[in-house]
């Protein structure tokens, strides 16, 4: 896109794209075949016109651990809002690392006797204080893999600092991000979800597996947001606490704007009017604690600086019905 005219055609064409695409949008529960509709529709309005000399930013690359010898994986999106639209950057863990992170998901799994049944299927022994509600798995890859998520969420935090960017615009790029990830249902992962780091290492993901990647960049630049799913829905998304126009929900007295993070470049607060219908949304509790806001973020550039006690349970992978509430959301 080389002058501003073709810049606000491509916009144009895009938001008729989008508006065409969630109206062919039978469900957006999850499933490879609607995801596939929007993102058609999506990269035909502007991908086909995309120059390969587009104006690029490219954020860098993230290491874990750090100085490794790996071959980066490399992340390239468009982030309409924003100007430059185009954005790249890498991720470099080495495959022992990767192997490392899966044998501890799968040491904890068999911890809380994780058995798959079927396909579809499996039983676990949830641990104390989970009563069978997958948050406690999401708290799990959570405390496991922080640390290969750190320098990645940490190039957003730089870009923040160097171009001031507002909540909204920073919270655009982390979900733009997230979205033109591959979505794929995990094969063999226990309880049917991948661990952050292995969504942005294999490029692969589904609606609950990117919701947590989301989640935890967003956290870690002070972006409040929230897991929720849908039982009749068979769906997770987030919600964000910004002033975005959309649809959008309240939850203990804050408003989040709805974020579906499986559709590439669906705007923050869009959410498919059908998967409203039944309203079954709830939160998915976790800990919901911020590192630092955007705007403590900004000054600090300027400044420079085994379980028996619960009995087995049954879950279906690849999709979010046996998420632990952390309350019913109220429609906005």
């Amino acid at each position: 896109m080389s002058g501003s005219g073709t810049r606000g055609g491509a916009r144009a064409r895009f938001a008729a794209a989008v508006a065409l695409a969630l109206l062919v949008l039978a469900t957006s529960s999850c499933c490879s075949t609607c995801v596939d509709i929007i993102e058609l529709a999506v990269e035909e309005a502007v991908e086909e016109e995309a120059d390969e000399d587009a104006p690029r930013v490219d954020l860098g690359t993230a290491e874990h651990p750090a100085d490794n010898a790996a071959a980066a994986v490399r992340h390239t999106w468009w982030v309409p809002r924003l100007d430059p639209e185009k954005y790249r950057l890498g991720y470099q863990v080495p495959k022992v690392e990767a192997q490392r992170i899966e044998r501890a998901y799968d040491d904890w799994a068999h911890s809380v006797h994780h058995r798959r049944l079927n396909k579809d299927t499996f039983q676990w022994r949830p641990p104390p204080g989970c009563f069978g509600g997958l948050q406690c798995v999401y708290a799990a890859l959570d405390q496991q893999g922080r640390d290969a998520i750190e320098p990645l969420a940490d190039l957003f935090v730089r870009r923040l600092q160097e171009e001031k960017l507002s909540a909204l615009d920073v919270a655009a790029l982390v979900i733009t991000f997230v979205q033109a990830i591959t979505y794929e249902i995990p094969k063999g992962e226990p309880f049917g979800v991948r661990p952050p780091a292995l969504v942005v290492r294999e490029r692969k993901g589904d609606c609950d597996s990117k919701a947590l990647l989301g989640h935890l960049i967003l956290r870690r630049l002070g972006i409040h947001s929230v897991l929720i799913s849908s039982q009749a829905h068979k769906h997770t998304m987030l919600g964000v606490a910004l002033p975005a126009a959309g649809k959008s929900f309240s939850w203990k007295g804050r408003r989040y704007a709805f974020v579906e993070t499986t559709a590439k470049r669906s705007p923050i607060g869009h959410i498919d009017p059908k998967l409203l219908r039944p309203n079954d949304w709830q939160t998915v509790r976790l800990d919901y604690d911020q590192v630092a806001k955007p705007s403590e973020l900004r000054r600090q550039r300027r400044k420079g600086g085994e379980n028996r006690s619960q009995p087995l349970r049954s879950g279906r992978s690849g999709r979010t019905s046996g998420a632990q509430s952390g309350g019913r959301i109220r429609l906005d």
